[in-house]
């Protein structure tokens, strides 16, 4: 059968035989969403992030502690040749075995009695690392204070400096300038500077030609003055000719030598009296360079001593710990099914909120899995892979293995950070296959523990649940704050943490124990210690009911309230949060590629759209023997549609018997078409 014929469209009235019918094909009609966002409800997002100010949490009664520091001296090699600390495999500069600075080298110190311009790029050195180290650095002219992180573990502790290699080469070259004086026909008139640059090479307004009787003693005085007034500090030396105590000299020739490199000015500036004539008011400084050979800068720096006055802090007693920002209806908001944790709708959730250095490296650990497992997870440019099977976290049961298998990333080369989940993320399914029938999203209230905790409910483990042991009618679970382990953090809703990657496996567990379906988490311990940032999200179920309390269910029904268009908003510019199980069009589309194949006899034409995090959309479709075609779509979350549509030009049948062949007159209306 091809569905069913409708009453007559023509009757061919010269022979009142044949009736023509219109053909209805069975066809599935693509129905226009009724909701926004995932269907059947709302999802509603939190995000953790200290500092309030110091900590993540609020906590009563504790110090903040104090860092212990030392300083660098660092002193002139007497060359202006380059210079080398350290080498690539063992660093420059150690404290306590952790390389708190990298090798330099001769292009980071081309000039070895620059001390304070080398001053300068340890401290740059330094800090380039503290977001792996914890160790920073600040500089006042040639000394560097170095502050280790917050706590006892550095006191006593010497900075260790690593010899670096000299090569042989030559020494370099000073630049020169000259001028003469050769008038002087006042007495006491005065060369009121000699600069390079802004740099003043003599004493001001020192230098005076004296009371002698002639221009020839005048000019003694003056060259005189000037030998014995140059400012030794800035490195530059000056020699004027002055002939002897009774005759004098005219006129008096001054070399002028800069520091060993090329000349910070192009010509000297001399400011004088109109009495005293030179032969030029700007003498050129011409020659000098830099020497080849490279020096070991060691010797020239000088430890302050052994690292002193850290003090361990004293988070004191938990008080309460409430989100940064928290999203109602997300989905609905934004018309999205997912949170780009780089670039989302809403900028309050960016990443960047929580850590503004993008050379900070991280790690992801992610729990509550088991009961979430409509959720994908895109992270480091991986197409998307449900939570289930991300990382292997939910299923592996050594912490050693779940540290030493998550990648670590930084803010600039993550490249993706996003969780999206099916439009049908709120229905009731056997997700894992293992019998178990339940929503894809955690159903509960913001007030149940995803947005806050409380000292007496857990405190950073924001209102914990034990899971059921087995599979149960309604999946629910038990409150017991007072146990060794009290179960799934935020009352089960789904948490990623972005940990700091120096976190050791001894400060992580599992969410639950011994149920690695359930994700590992952060130690309530450590929580400060190492979280940077924590994402919870949830199904906001109107019912409010908070996993472990009376009526609960993982059954949820769905949510059949229309959203509200009063609340909808615009999304950030150039945001790029995934929407009904693909991405909107601000997301970087590498290729389109379409083919046209057949099978069956049937002509399949396949698109094939890639974008930017290497994930894909697939739509196939299908021309039908009937005039019909099958589209069947599969979106980067893996999630498939499949509809059929009507031929646009219809179809026209025809049978049954008009006139019939019996005897008789008139005629008979409305036959069925028979089917064959």
């Amino acid at each position: 059968a091809n569905g069913v014929a409708s009453h007559p469209i023509l009757v061919q009235l010269a022979s009142l035989n044949t009736t023509l019918f219109n053909q209805n094909p069975d066809v599935d009609i693509p129905s226009t969403p009724a909701d926004r966002g995932v269907a059947g409800g709302h999802f509603d997002v939190d995000i953790f992030y200290g500092p309030q100010p110091a900590t993540m949490c609020v906590y009563t009664g504790g110090s903040s502690g104090a860092q212990a520091q030392s300083t660098i001296t660092v002193g002139s090699t007497g060359a202006a040749q380059p210079a080398a600390l350290g080498n690539a495999g063992s660093g420059a500069i150690t404290v306590g075995g952790v390389v708190i600075m990298n090798q330099l080298t001769s292009s980071d110190v081309p000039n070895g009695t620059a001390n304070s311009t080398v001053a300068t790029k340890i401290r740059d050195k330094v800090n380039l690392l503290t977001a792996t180290t914890g160790f920073s650095a600040t500089v006042s002219g040639n000394v560097v204070t170095v502050k280790a992180p917050l706590g006892t573990a550095y006191n006593t502790q010497p900075f260790t400096f690593i010899d670096g290699t000299a090569v042989g080469g030559t020494a370099g070259s000073s630049p020169t300038a000259t001028f003469s004086i050769s008038g002087a026909t006042s007495s006491n008139k005065k060369i009121n500077s000699i600069k390079c640059g802004t740099t003043d090479l003599i004493t001001t307004n020192t230098v005076s030609s004296g009371s002698g009787a002639t221009a020839a003693l005048k000019i003694r005085a003056l060259a005189l003055g000037i030998n014995s007034n140059v400012i030794g500090s800035t490195g530059f030396s000056i020699s004027c000719t002055s002939g002897t105590a009774g005759a004098g000299i005219n006129p008096s020739v001054c070399t002028v030598t800069g520091p060993v490199g090329p000349s910070a000015c192009a010509n000297l500036t001399i400011s004088k009296d109109s009495s005293i004539t030179t032969s030029t008011t700007s003498p050129a400084m011409t020659g000098g360079a830099l020497g080849t050979a490279v020096s070991n800068l060691k010797p020239f720096l000088t430890s302050g001593g052994n690292f002193s006055g850290g003090v361990t802090a004293v988070l004191g007693t938990f008080s309460s710990c409430n989100k940064q920002t928290h999203f109602h209806e997300y989905d609905d908001i934004f018309n999205v099914t997912g949170v780009n944790m780089l670039n989302a709708s809403s900028t309050t959730l960016n990443l960047d909120n929580a850590i503004s250095d993008t050379a900070t490296p991280f790690k992801v650990i992610v729990h509550n899995q088991y009961l979430n497992p409509a959720v994908t997870l895109s992270v480091g440019g991986a197409v998307h892979e449900n939570v289930k099977t991300w990382n292997n976290q939910a299923s592996e049961t050594v912490a050693a293995n779940v540290i030493a298998n998550a990648p670590t990333y930084t803010p600039a080369t993550v490249n993706t950070l996003e969780w999206n989940m099916p439009l049908n993320a709120f229905s009731q399914r056997d997700w894992w296959g293992n019998g178990d029938v339940m929503v894809g999203l955690m159903p509960t209230a913001p007030g149940c523990g995803p947005w806050v905790g409380s000292s007496t409910k857990g405190g950073n483990l924001f209102y914990p649940v034990i899971p059921p042991a087995t599979i149960t009618a309604t999946g629910q679970g038990t409150v017991n704050y007072a146990a060794a382990n009290p179960g799934a953090r935020h009352n089960g809703a789904l948490t990623i943490q972005i940990v700091k990657a120096s976190i050791p496996s001894t400060s992580i567990e599992l969410n639950v124990t011994a149920r690695p379906e359930f994700g590992w988490r952060v130690k309530s311990a450590d929580f400060e210690t190492y979280v940077l940032a924590e994402y919870v999200t949830y199904w906001h179920h109107p019912t409010g009911k908070c996993y472990g309390a009376t009526g609960w269910t993982k059954l949820a029904a769905p949510d059949l309230t229309a959203s509200d268009p009063s609340v909808w908003q615009t999304p950030a510019v150039g945001s790029d949060d995934p929407s009904s199980g693909s991405f909107r069009s601000t997301s970087a589309i590498i290729s389109v590629a379409t083919t046209v194949t057949t099978v069956s006899g049937l002509t399949v034409t396949t698109t094939v759209t890639t974008f930017s995090n290497r994930s894909t959309k697939t739509v196939a479709k299908t021309a039908n023997l009937d005039g019909t075609t099958t589209i069947v779509t599969t979106f980067p979350d893996g999630t498939t549609t499949r509809v059929t549509l009507a031929s646009t030009a219809g179809s026209v049948k025809t049978g049954g018997d008009e006139k019939g062949s019996q005897a008789q007159t008139g005629r008979v209306s409305w036959s069925e078409l028979l089917r064959n």
